[in-house]
């Protein structure tokens, strides 16, 4: 049975409700008061955390009974990152607690469940309805958006968008539309929400619609989304969702928009999404429109409008065209290597070995593209650049060489010219230990041509390095767990300053939201170990991302793993975040986002904000690197 829903009023949420309007997150409201946890000096909260940490969701469960609020509090927040659906009940019970802090981790934690249930969806409602703090009812309207059934979207529909939490509602509706979760009344809502007043209502409509664009949904609506878009100033980050959506359709009128906004748009990230929005494109009209992106001021929106042309069917003249920039361009190494692919796949051996062989040693990014560019190409001199390739000092450079050769296998098998290339270059990648290539190696070095060459040693050694990396990958390293002096050392909210040859990025660190995440940032960056990574993965008007420390370009091992630890902060324009292949799969790569993307919302950890230097963020190419990075504690560390 449900419990009887009180209603509460009072201060509790002051302080919290007016940081959310102006679009920050509190430090923590953790008592009746609004004051903080007290979570790097309480050693009551700790072991909560550290139950968290643990995954025990039955004493997390047992803590929602803990006499003090603070406990309760802090319990439901860690039962948001273990997603146990048999909790559920028990904080719906929550949703009842006397003090507004406990209620708003309780619905927060709710949003995080991997399963959608009838009573989940009456809960969330009749708190709603009942609900008067601010903070609380926000977490109430997210928790629908995610977990809501198609119902809840009507609800949702409801709230004024002028209220305090109408932005949210927005917001949340959007969600339930992604989710193909709202009614045909509420997706009418959600499209007279796109000509709002207030940007932010207007950027969440127009997320939601972006995200579940579809022919069938939109037949006869169509026009609603263009008068919103052909009204919108030409720096309404709202168009930039708009355009994502239309270039989902194949509708003239929709993707002459695009066109329009691709060249007129003053915001870079706007005219990245409409480059985006014609990638593959078969029409004459936007391949020139991509074409003539290629001199764009931005290098993210060239390196955009080059994906958007390596997707599209080219016409000959069109290739030529290609040829000529990518000739004209030699310093413009992230756009001309994006360019690489179509020229590959048309034949043109010439003009892609020639830009290769161009590249310095210390060209990362440049060289990863030329590899993936030559593993497409025919004939020997191809192979043997990859050869040369997977000699090369950079473990990222000479990896991604020996997966390219390990692709052309089958093609070059027959030439016996090549056997001996193949064989040398794959015992000198495996006498490195490369642990990425660990498992794949003995298999190709097993192939009967192969093998003549080696001898029994041989393969033992290499079936011996793959069943040391299985062996890794089947007994993964222990989850780190809080170091607590540290973390009173650094206090709630500590800077990390990355230099950039951009410029320096500041990071404001949540350490009471994330704390595994941020001491583990903190001793990489004052051990040295950031100085000198790339940002291995950049896309346009999404994400940087980096940290990297062992190979430095994604697939490093820095040998430890951290929890996943989900936070309130919300994927704004700024919010810096941890990669993960899957739950609890965290060590040192981090990212930064160039636009809000709510559907990273309480799935990635979000452990900080950009507070300086997002101009830098904007600038950073694939390839660019953390020239240093230091630590500076907060002055109100206890």
């Amino acid at each position: 049975m449900m419990p009887l829903l009180r209603r509460h009023t009072g201060p509790a949420a002051t302080a919290a409700a007016l940081c959310l309007l102006m679009g920050c997150e509190p430090a923590r409201v953790g008592d009746a008061s609004g004051s903080p946890t007290r979570l790097l000096t309480s050693s009551d909260l700790q072991a909560v955390v550290e139950r968290q940490v643990a995954r025990d969701a039955r004493a997390l469960v047992r803590l929602l009974s803990d006499r003090d609020p603070s406990v309760r509090a802090r319990a439901a927040f860690g039962l948001a990152t273990l997603q146990d659906q048999t909790q559920a009940g028990a904080l719906i019970e929550a949703l009842a607690d006397p003090v507004a802090a406990v209620r708003a981790d309780a619905a927060f934690a709710i949003g995080q469940l991997p399963q959608q249930a009838q009573a989940i969806d009456d809960a969330l409602l009749g708190a709603l309805a009942t609900e008067t703090e601010l903070a609380v009812r926000r977490r109430l309207v997210e928790a629908l958006g995610k977990v809501g059934r198609a119902p809840a979207s009507e609800r949702l529909a409801e709230v004024d968008p002028d209220s305090p939490s109408g932005a949210d509602a927005v917001l949340a509706l959007g969600r339930a539309l992604a989710r193909g979760l709202a009614t045909p009344p509420a997706v009418d809502t959600l499209l007279a929400r796109l000509m709002h007043a207030d940007p932010a209502v207007r950027e969440h409509a127009a997320w939601g619609i972006a995200n579940a664009f579809r022919e069938s949904t939109w037949t006869g609506r169509r026009e609603v989304v263009f008068r919103a878009l052909d009204g919108y100033d030409r720096s309404d980050e709202a168009a930039s969702q708009l355009l994502r959506a239309l270039g989902k359709l194949e509708d003239p009128l929709g993707r002459s928009r695009i066109v329009d906004w691709l060249g007129t748009s003053p915001v870079w990230r706007i005219r990245a999404a409409a480059a985006e929005g014609l990638g593959g494109t078969e029409s004459a009209d936007e391949q020139a429109a991509l074409l003539r992106a290629l001199d764009d001021r931005s290098a993210h929106v060239r390196g955009a409008a080059a994906a958007g042309l390596a997707q599209a069917p080219l016409s000959e003249p069109e290739l030529e065209r290609l040829q000529d920039w990518v000739e004209a361009h030699p310093e413009d190494l992230h756009t001309t290597g994006a360019l690489l692919r179509p020229l590959a796949e048309s034949g043109r051996s010439a003009v892609v070995l020639r830009w290769i062989r161009a590249l310095t040693p210390e060209d990362d990014t440049g060289w990863r593209q030329g590899i993936e560019a030559a593993a497409l190409l025919p004939g020997e001199e191809a192979s043997r650049v990859l050869a040369e390739a997977s000699r090369a000092p950079s473990v990222a450079i000479s990896g991604a060489a020996v997966r390219a050769l390990v692709r052309r296998w089958d093609g070059d098998r027959s030439d016996p010219a090549l056997h001996s290339l193949y064989y040398d270059a794959l015992v000198e990648v495996l006498g490195d230990g490369d642990p990425v290539l660990a498992r794949l190696l003995p298999l190709l070095l097993a192939d009967s041509v192969l093998r003549k060459l080696g001898s029994e040693q041989l393969m033992e050694e290499a079936r011996a390095a793959a069943e040391v990396q299985a062996t890794a990958e089947s007994e993964p390293a222990a989850l780190e767990t809080p170091d607590w002096a540290l973390l009173r050392e650094l206090g709630p909210r500590p800077r990390l300053t990355l230099e950039t040859e951009h410029g320096a990025v500041v990071v404001e660190l949540f350490a009471e939201e994330a704390p595994v995440t941020v001491q583990t940032l903190v001793r990489l960056a004052r051990e040295g170990q950031l100085d000198g990574t790339p940002f291995h993965r950049v896309l346009p008007n999404f994400m940087a991302q980096g940290g990297d420390v062992a190979r430095g370009d994604g697939l490093g091992d820095p040998g430890f793993r951290i929890p996943s630890e989900l936070t309130r902060l919300r994927y704004l324009r700024g919010t810096a975040g941890m990669a993960r292949t899957e739950k609890d799969t965290e060590n040192s790569q981090f990212f930064i986002t160039h636009s809000m993307q709510p559907h990273l919302d309480g799935a990635y950890t979000a452990f900080g904000r950009v507070v300086e230097g997002m101009e830098a963020v904007d600038l950073i190419l694939e390839g660019d690197r953390v020239l240093g990075a230091r630590v500076e504690a907060d002055a109100r560390a206890p």
